[in-house]
């Protein structure tokens, strides 16, 4: 056995990467804001490239079963709450704070009875059901899709995104794109490009209360 690996060391291999695609659009990560911008950008004239680490879309609405849940402002008051809820019904603008795309692919969800509940509000949906809609309509306006990847890194000039580098069962692979938008959950594409960043809770965080401490996550986490 080399003596050289052993936990906590480091050791350098040099990898030959090929560059398999480029598009004006290479969308990291396909949950929902991914799925919504990859839309966007196709229907506006370009040639789009979505990268996912599953073989599905939708992200915690599919894989977290999440379904879709609040379209309306949120209140802590009830009696504001009943307010916004009587809105709802007579002036839905006024309260209503999700619409276009999103809206679009809750009006399918309800259509294909996918989707139960009012739709201004709250919807629960079949996640395998959302799942194929996504595809289909990801499909429908030619959004090239590469599945089962994981991005472990970026391609830059100087300060600029050019391309990400993904890992799969085909190896090692670099995408080249004009615009990279970063739709991963965790911000793994600007983390890689070295943009600052914390992990754990941070003393400013709104989800820290005086009972969770601060501080980071295990460095294996």
């Amino acid at each position: 056995m080399n003596r050289q690996l052993k936990v906590g060391k480091s050791f350098v291999q040099e990898i030959r990467t090929k560059i398999v695609a480029e598009a004006d659009v290479v969308v990291a990560g396909g949950g929902t804001a991914g799925v919504v911008a990859a839309l966007a950008a196709a229907r506006n004239g370009a040639q789009t490239l979505l990268v996912e680490r599953y073989g599905f879309l939708g992200g915690m609405m599919t894989a977290g079963n999440a379904g879709l849940t609040k379209y309306i402002v949120h209140s802590t008051d009830r009696s504001d709450y009943a307010k916004v809820l009587g809105k709802l019904a007579d002036k839905p603008s006024e309260v209503q704070i999700v619409g276009g795309i999103p809206m679009e692919i809750t009006d399918e969800l309800m259509k294909i009875g996918a989707g139960i509940g009012p739709a201004g509000s709250y919807v629960f949906t079949s996640s395998e059901d959302f799942k194929w809609l996504l595809l289909t309509m990801l499909q429908k306006a030619r959004v090239q899709l590469l599945l089962h990847s994981w991005i472990v890194d970026v391609l830059k000039e100087g300060n600029v995104i050019k391309g990400i580098v993904v890992e799969n069962k085909s190896g090692r692979q670099a995408i080249l794109g004009k615009v990279i938008i970063d739709a991963t959950g965790d911000g793994d594409v600007a983390a890689r490009a070295g943009a600052p960043f914390e992990t754990g809770v941070g003393p400013n965080d709104l989800p820290r209360k005086p009972a969770l401490k601060s501080g980071p996550c295990r460095p294996w986490a």
